[in-house]
Parts: C-alpha cells; sequence; structure tokens
C-alpha cells in the first residue's frame, strides 16, 4: 500500500511529466487529484475525470447505473475520430462489457497517450466512480472515472525518457 508521502511523490511526477504535454493548469490538478487519491485510500496517484460523448450511449450508461456495484473496471482503446476535421486524430474510448460508455476528454491526450502508447498501459487502471443524471430534472447521464496508477506510470516514463540509448 502507497504512503501519503508515495502518493505525494508520484502526483509531483505526473505533474512534471504532463506541465510539458498539456495546456490546463496541471498544478490544480494535481492539487485536486493528490485529495481525491489521498480520500478515497487509493493505491497510487489516480486522476479522477468524466468522460464526454456520452449523450449518445444512454441505454449502456442506464445499465451501468443498474448495476450498482462501486469501481466497475474499465477498458480503454484508441479509436479513430470520428468528429469533422478530426478524422486524422485519435480518441480514447472506455468500454464496459464491450460497449463504449464515452470518451477521455481531448485535454489529457496530450499526457495519456504517452502513457498508453502501443496499447500498453504502463499499469493504468480505469474504474467507474459514478453514473449521473438519469432523474427528471437532469435525464441525460454522465460518467465519472478514476485513471489509477498514473504516478507510477508517469515516473515509469520519466526515467525511460533519462536513460541514454544505446546501440
Amino acid at each position: 500500500m502507497a504512503t501519503q508521502h508515495d502518493i505525494t511523490q508520484q502526483a509531483q511526477a505526473w505533474a512534471t511529466f504532463t506541465a510539458v504535454r498539456s495546456r490546463f493548469n496541471v498544478p490544480r490538478k494535481a492539487d485536486e487529484a493528490l485529495a481525491f487519491s489521498l480520500q478515497v485510500g487509493a493505491h497510487g496517484f489516480t486522476i479522477p475525470t468524466k468522460l464526454v460523448g456520452t449523450s449518445q450511449f444512454q441505454d449502456i450508461l442506464a445499465r451501468l447505473a443498474d448495476h450498482g456495484k462501486p469501481f466497475v473496471r474499465l477498458v480503454a482503446r484508441l479509436r479513430p475520430d470520428t468528429r469533422p476535421g478530426r478524422e486524422q486524430k485519435k480518441r480514447v474510448g472506455f468500454y464496459w462489457q464491450g460497449e463504449l460508455l464515452g470518451f477521455l476528454q481531448d485535454k489529457h491526450l496530450g499526457w495519456f497517450l504517452p502513457l498508453f502508447k502501443d496499447g500498453s498501459m504502463h499499469g493504468l487502471e480505469f474504474f467507474v466512480l459514478q453514473v449521473t443524471g438519469g432523474e427528471v430534472d437532469k435525464p441525460t447521464r454522465g460518467v465519472n472515472i478514476a485513471i489509477a496508477g498514473v504516478g507510477k506510470a508517469a515516473i515509469l516514463y520519466l526515467s525511460y525518457e533519462q536513460e541514454p540509448v544505446t546501440a
């Protein structure tokens, strides 16, 4: 089990790794994710986020909400981006029981994709935190997820970047 010190070091490594790969407020996200990781007793630095593009997957999200079990494991897969003008780009889709739930927000792709290179996830794991909506005043469902293992993956990636290449 990771200690608070371990998770804090992982958060710092992720922030260093992410700062040059993203345009959002990395220190704020690192602080929020560190607080989340410690609050939930995560085994390492974990990023909570919400998926986008969920409005087209309402049936599967309703089934997931009815499933009712916490921390359901998800699978991430690279997919072609079918949005107009983005045909050469990739998106990361998250799946439960083989069905697509939604996509990782574009703002996370800069740090996420290097850790996902060649389909190897460098120890990343994905879990459902909460299905939102589905109520009279907010009928459209969404889903919040946790991306676990990002601190260890960032440390591993940074160590590979620093190794000299020999022939």
